[in-house]
């Protein structure tokens, strides 16, 4: 896809216009280096705690699940 489609198509998405299937999404995902579960967030704070747990250390990780419970 050209850069001026994309373009264009990105915008549609950011202004709820269009909501990409999950392979576009994933798609998406994959360019920005993010998990395609950080492209639904639907607040900043939880886009940033998806963004720390798929970069952090699987003891880190099990340390967050901990904190929040069974």
């Amino acid at each position: 896809m050209d850069q001026f489609a994309a373009s264009a198509r990105v915008n549609q998405y950011e202004k709820n216009k269009h909501v990409p299937d999950y392979s576009t999404a994933k798609r998406l995902a994959h360019v920005l280096g993010v998990p395609v579960t950080f492209l639904y967030a639907e607040d900043d704070d939880l886009a940033e705690l998806i963004l720390r747990y798929a970069g952090a250390s699987k003891t880190a990780r099990a340390r967050a699940r901990g904190l929040l419970g069974p």
